[in-house]
């Protein structure tokens, strides 16, 4: 349910945890995010289900492949590599909200780096 809840802050229409995604590999994922949800002190994995791997285009796949890169150079704390694949994006899919999300989030880091024991999770305070 708290999975549920996250939806609406990613602007998705389904998340589920990594679990869910290792059960399913005939589905592609978009990396969303590893968060803390309120009243759990283990960090969740979670991803976007796109489509069955037999219904994903070569344009679509490459998309969701370079956001997953985006996604892991944050991770590692690689900013600027991160922002340069992530404007690259933008420009493909504009009103993708995910990547908005993490345009404000890297602009913040930069001016406040995260601390070096980071561990890349986000904190939800609301269910």
């Amino acid at each position: 349910s708290r999975l549920e809840g996250a939806t609406r802050f990613y602007k998705v229409g389904i998340l589920v945890s990594e679990s869910t995604k290792n059960e399913t590999p005939e589905i592609v994922y978009r990396s969303i995010d590893i968060v803390r949800v309120k009243g759990k002190k283990i960090p969740v994995k979670i991803f976007e289900p796109i489509n069955l791997a037999s219904k994903v285009s070569v344009p679509e796949l490459e998309i969701i492949t370079k956001w997953n890169n985006v996604f892991a150079l944050f991770q590692n704390k690689k900013l600027d590599l991160a922002q340069e694949h992530l404007n690259e994006l933008i420009r493909l899919v504009p009103d993708d909200a995910l990547y908005q999300i993490y345009q404000e989030r890297i602009t913040v880091f930069k001016r406040n780096p995260p601390p070096d024991d980071w561990d890349g999770v986000y904190q939800f305070e609301t269910k």
